[in-house]
């Protein structure tokens, strides 16, 4: 009986820890504005800058106009966190992402900063994970050209090779 009552208590401590966190990793804005206890801190995310810089190129390379490429949708982004995607390539682990989490609603820092802050990634493995961050983003919105039939996947796959190989990818 203990095994069965301890099986459920890690159950319900992971359906807590998924459901706390979706909100953090699942998080897709434009621009970081975040708001923590009445403080304010703005932080330009690169998706932006990135993002334009991705459908100029892609409309080029495919002859369409800003019109007739795809828009992303609502959750678009969604898991392409540097939260979720070093959760999911096991550079930390769920009891480090809750303390990164606890520790941002303390103080307004980015997930990274406060990894390498508290000694649980190193500032070249969070600007690999950024620089990550942006290759899924350009494969998301291939993914977009594909399903609306602008381009066939061999194609996009060689476009968005050409497109990270021409662009900035230093971390900001």
């Amino acid at each position: 009986m203990r095994s069965h009552a301890r099986h459920h208590a890690h159950v319900g401590r992971v359906r807590k820890q998924v459901n706390v966190r979706a909100m953090v990793l699942n998080s897709h804005h434009p621009i970081s504005v975040r708001v923590i206890r009445g403080q304010r801190k703005h932080r330009v995310i690169p998706h932006s800058d990135f993002y334009e810089q991705l459908s100029r190129f892609m409309a080029d390379s495919l002859g369409l106009s800003q019109e007739e490429l795809p828009r992303p949708g609502p959750w678009s982004r969604s898991g392409l966190t540097i939260g979720a995607l070093s959760l999911r390539l096991s550079v930390l682990d769920l009891d480090q992402i809750d303390r990164i989490i606890d520790r941002q609603e303390l103080t307004p820092k980015l997930f990274g900063e406060l990894a390498i802050e508290l000694g649980f990634a190193t500032r070249d493995t969070v600007e690999r994970l950024l620089l990550l961050q942006k290759f899924h983003w350009a494969l998301e919105f291939g993914e977009l050209l594909v399903l609306a039939r602008k381009v066939e996947l061999p194609r996009m796959v060689q476009l968005v090779g050409r497109f990270l190989e021409t662009c900035d990818l230093q971390a900001e």
